[in-house]
């Protein structure tokens, strides 16, 4: 098989997903965490890359676009009573969660990119996606980490299977001291994002090590690569959510209405089957305001005696093969 030349790598790896383009000076694939190590002390400038499905230009950069996609992309480890996988770099989410299905387990956080998106890119970008209010952030999966640091050094942190140096350097605890009082209460309440927002990729998340000295690990998630390119991730999972979902359109009649009765939690409700109560998972889609009395189907009209201004949409979710449909109002 032909050899892709420099110029034709440079040129692929110029840009991701966003509308920015930069020529890499080259592009490198490592094939373990010793040839990351090696190109770390090379000195080069290196730009950290998954899958490229960035929307903002992070992976994109004149230095050497290291891409450990091709090779660094094996699931090493499936704890199936403890919840927990530990991954390569480079394992595709829709992937893991593949090979998470026989163990009834999966791994929440989604992207709309999710079959081709990484965990390494995941975990650089904190990615969340529609199912982040139900479980968590990537931020909030991250149970341990290997990395290594822009010293050459291999390290890690939190709880991982892993022979990388677990102190904390010099530097580190001697920024944190210095930077103490900055992360009073009252500061990070004026400077920082409310922390009941799950996502809040403003820069680095300092703000978590005021509340948290040993939040180290969960600053690393989130930082694009800047503090460490990841060599091994362990994860937390999730047991699989029933197989079967249903929409459910409950109508009122004003939006404040509408809005005031959407939870701020899931929502699990009971609903009757045959005399038989049966729990459910809801959540929250989304609110549309129409003010249509006809809604059509594929299998006819549904005519509403009033006109509903306010819809919310909640997914729900079941192990039932056929849940009941539900219209409120």
């Amino acid at each position: 098989m032909t050899q892709p030349s420099d110029k034709l790598l440079q040129r692929a790896y110029a840009q991701d997903a966003s509308i920015y383009q930069e020529t890499p000076e080259s592009v490198a694939f490592p094939k373990s965490t010793e040839e990351v190590i090696a190109l770390v002390k090379s000195g080069s400038e290196l730009i950290p890359r998954a899958a490229g499905t960035s929307l903002a230009g992070q992976v994109v950069g004149d230095g050497t676009v290291l891409d450990t996609g091709r090779h660094m992309n094996a699931i090493l480890h499936i704890n199936v009573e403890e919840r927990w996988a530990e991954v390569q770099p480079c394992v595709v989410r829709d992937e893991l969660n593949h090979h998470l299905k026989e163990h009834r387990l999966f791994f929440g956080p989604n992207t709309s990119t999710s079959n081709r998106c990484m965990m390494g890119g995941m975990v650089g970008n904190n990615s969340s996606g529609s199912t982040s209010i139900s479980y968590g952030t990537t931020r909030e999966k991250l149970v341990g980490m290997e990395y290594v640091t822009a010293d050459g050094v291999l390290r890690a942190m939190g709880n991982i299977d892993s022979e990388g140096v677990r102190e904390i350097p010099e530097a580190v605890e001697l920024w944190r001291e210095q930077w103490a009082e900055a992360w009073a209460e009252e500061n990070l309440a004026t400077y920082f994002p409310d922390p009941s927002i799950h996502r809040r990729n403003t820069g680095y998340a300092i703000d978590l090590i005021g509340a948290d000295p040993k939040a180290l690990l969960q600053v690393l998630c989130g930082s694009e690569g800047t503090l460490g390119i990841t060599t091994k991730i362990r994860l937390k999972l999730d047991p699989l959510p029933p197989a079967h979902v249903a929409v459910a359109a409950l109508h009122y009649h004003s939006m404040d209405d509408a809005m005031g009765a959407t939870p701020g939690e899931p929502l699990f409700l009971i609903i009757l089957l045959n005399q038989k109560p049966i729990p459910i998972q809801a959540k929250i889609l989304k609110t549309v305001k129409i003010n249509l009395a006809v809604l059509s189907s594929k299998n006819g009209i549904i005519l509403f005696s009033l006109a509903p201004i306010a819809i919310p949409l909640f997914s729900i979710k079941s192990n039932l093969k056929k849940p009941r449909s539900i219209i409120g109002g």
